[in-house]
C-alpha cells in the first residue's frame, strides 16, 4: 500500500528500527513491549509528524482514500499553502493592476481584502456556495456593493480555472444577490437651461471648457464624463 507511519526513535533495548503492526502501534519485531512515543506519516512526497498512532493512522487512511477515488491533491498539504486564498489573490490583484482602470482596481482590492480578513489563508477548494453567502451576507455595505462583490470574486475564480488553479468541477456556485437601482431625480427642461446660463456666468470667463462640457453632457446623455 502507498505510505507508511514510521518513527525516528529506535529501540532502547537493541537500537533497532519500529515498525508498524497495522494495527495500534510501532513496535520493535524483536522487544514488542517497546514502542515507539513519536510518528510520522510519509505519502507521495508529504512527511507529517503526529503525537500519537491514531492520528497518524486516520490521516494516512484518509489520503490514501482520496488517492482511490482520484480527489488526492498534494498541494492541499503543502506547508507554503499554494492554494490559500490570501496567497493566490496576491498574484491576481497583480495582473488586475495591469489591465483595469485605477478606480475598478482599488474596488476589487476592497472586495478581496474583505474576502481575506474574513477567510484567511483558507485553501479555495473549501470555500463554497455557503461560505461565500455567508461571507457577502456579513459585509455592511448596500445590496450593489455586494452584488459587485459577488462579481468580483466569481472573477477571481474564473480566472484560476483559465490557469487550472482549479477545475471546473471544483468552480463554486456563486449565490444570487438580488438589489435594485434606485431613481434619479429629475428636472425640466426650463429648470436645466437656468442651471446651465448660471454655470455660463459664473465660470465661461474662467475656462470656457466648463460650460462646454456640462452642455454636451446635457445634450448627448450616452456621453460618460470620461469620454469628454
Amino acid at each position: 500500500m502507498l505510505g507508511g507511519i514510521y518513527s525516528r526513535q529506535k529501540c532502547p533495548v537493541c537500537g533497532g528500527t519500529f515498525r508498524d503492526d497495522g494495527r495500534k502501534a510501532l513496535i520493535c519485531p524483536h522487544h514488542p513491549e517497546q514502542r515507539a512515543s513519536q510518528f510520522a506519516t510519509v505519502f507521495k512526497g508529504i512527511y507529517r509528524r503526529f503525537h500519537s498512532y491514531d492520528e497518524a493512522y486516520r490521516f494516512l487512511s484518509g489520503v490514501r482514500f482520496k488517492t482511490d477515488e482520484g480527489s488526492f491533491d498534494t498541494r492541499d498539504y503543502r506547508k507554503d499553502e499554494p492554494l490559500g486564498l490570501t496567497n493566490l489573490s496576491e498574484k491576481w490583484l497583480q495582473v488586475k493592476k495591469a489591465m483595469v482602470r485605477p478606480k475598478s482596481y482599488s474596488n476589487l482590492h476592497n472586495y478581496i481584502d474583505r474576502a481575506r480578513n474574513y477567510f484567511g489563508n483558507k485553501n479555495i477548494k473549501e470555500i463554497g456556495y455557503a461560505e461565500l453567502e455567508d461571507f457577502l451576507l456579513a459585509q455592511d455595505v448596500s445590496d450593489k456593493t455586494r452584488a459587485n462583490m459577488k462579481s468580483g470574486l466569481h472573477d477571481f475564480w474564473q480566472w484560476l480555472r483559465k490557469r487550472r488553479v482549479v477545475t471546473l468541477a471544483e468552480m463554486p456556485e456563486f449565490p444570487e444577490i438580488p438589489f435594485e437601482l434606485g431613481f434619479r431625480n429629475t428636472i425640466s427642461k426650463d429648470i436645466q437651461e437656468e442651471i446651465l446660463e448660471e454655470i455660463h456666468r459664473i465660470s465661461y470667463h474662467i475656462n470656457p471648457k466648463i460650460w462646454l462640457g456640462i452642455r454636451w453632457l446635457c445634450t448627448y446623455v450616452s456621453i460618460r464624463p470620461g469620454e469628454l
